[in-house]
């Protein structure tokens, strides 16, 4: 666990995200865990792939920085 973790946050860290997303496999209401995204803990979204949850958090990312700038979407 501890291996995908660092995997995760270097990958997030590499891409220039902020180090407030965390992305962890968690069981959520699916037959299998999934990789569970969350910006200062609250849901961003759940996915069945690492790299897949990777690009969730990089798109919100870029969502929050637009609405921060131009104050709406």
């Amino acid at each position: 666990m501890k291996l995908i973790k660092n995997s995760i946050t270097k990958t997030l860290q590499h891409h220039g995200v902020d180090e407030r997303y965390q992305i962890r496999r968690e069981y959520c209401g699916k037959n299998k865990a999934q990789f569970v995204i969350r910006f200062c803990g609250d849901w961003v979204g759940s996915s069945n792939t690492k790299e897949e949850a990777v690009l969730q958090a990089m798109g919100h990312e870029c969502a929050r920085i637009y609405v921060l700038r131009y104050g709406h979407v």
